[in-house]
């Protein structure tokens, strides 16, 4: 397949377009947002996601659903409409029978269950940025001695430190205790991260795939959590939508900052490797400056379930968000 390039929205005059938006109730996109109820009432949004509800609201039709009762999903029937999920992370199962149920009333998520594994679990991404992203290894699931002997083994070869995760996410607020272990670490050391890597994954039922143990490279610190000590990084973090570049955002809420930036071309290479290789309409890359001064992706995952850094203006993402859904094919 031919590989056309990665477009860039055009933000010229995007805060007058909200104002008018929102001024005008009736000038409407013709997509819709889905989010999850709050666990306490049907009819209120989650908690986590009251001003994004809000920000959406002013602009299209956003439904709300209980995700731990899937089969109750009741949705407004239409002959045939597009829908993007805005919430809480899914198994791959759990949102085959989402993307289902939506369908039977008519409406079409935006990233089929393909598409969402694509972008949603590392082994199905990595292989398209493999020399844009740390080196990593999959190990397979088995004992605490086979598993330790694999990552020492790794971390002997590569002669550096590993960050650990699984398909999905890491214990990165277990920095110490479970997410990463230094180089020269011994045997003993390397077991014990693993094991509390593991006992946590199952204290929260959160394992997805196997293990994935990546290459730590030395990224530009800009503070530490004030619990866990884990390294705050100078991180950044875009939406692609439809090989469309949104903007790009500070990850972190951080005063420390530089005024370094990754260059758009970067993240453009970065998401048409992903494009081509998952099909997807809609995911986030996640870019990461070296000591060096040069960038590195450290995370590629499905739009629909990437939060918009707690920082940024939600009516702004939204109204770029739909309108640049409302242009795919």
């Amino acid at each position: 397949m031919g590989s056309a390039p990665t477009k860039r929205a055009n933000f010229r005059d995007g805060e007058t377009m909200i104002q008018q938006t929102t001024n005008k109730q009736h000038n409407r996109f013709a997509i819709d947002i889905i989010m999850c109820a709050s666990p306490l009432s049907s009819k209120l949004v989650d908690d986590a996601y009251t001003t994004e509800f809000k920000a959406a609201s002013h602009l299209t039709n956003v439904h709300l659903f209980d995700i731990k009762k899937l089969s109750d999903l009741i949705l407004p029937k239409v002959e045939s409409r597009k829908l993007i999920y805005h919430g809480w992370m899914m198994p791959p199962s759990i949102y085959e029978v989402f993307y289902n149920k939506c369908k039977e009333f008519g409406y079409d998520l935006i990233n089929s269950p393909d598409q969402y594994i694509g972008c949603h679990h590392f082994d199905r991404w990595y292989p398209a940025l493999k020399y844009l992203t740390p080196e990593s290894i999959i190990v397979e699931i088995t004992n605490l001695r086979a598993m330790t002997d694999q990552v020492a083994r790794f971390m002997l070869e590569n002669d550096c430190g590993v960050f650990l995760k699984d398909y999905v996410k890491s214990i990165k607020h277990y920095w110490y205790e479970a997410a990463f272990i230094p180089k020269g670490a011994d045997f003993f050391t390397i077991a014990k991260v693993l094991n509390k890597f593991f006992v946590l994954k199952e204290l929260y039922d959160d394992l997805q795939g196997n293990l994935v143990v990546r290459k730590f490279v030395p990224l530009k610190v800009i503070g530490k959590h004030e619990k866990s000590e884990m390294p705050i990084v100078q991180e950044f973090r875009t939406f692609v939508i439809d090989n469309t570049l949104l903007p790009t955002y500070r990850y972190w809420s951080h005063d420390n900052y530089s005024s370094d930036t990754p260059a758009p071309s970067f993240i453009e290479t970065i998401a048409n490797k992903i494009y081509y290789k998952t099909h997807s309409k809609l995911f986030t890359v996640d870019v990461a400056q070296l000591e060096s001064g040069s960038w590195i992706c450290i995370e590629v995952g499905d739009g629909q379930v990437s939060a918009i850094p707690e920082h940024e203006n939600r009516p702004f993402f939204f109204e770029w968000l739909l309108h640049s859904a409302e242009k795919m094919k």
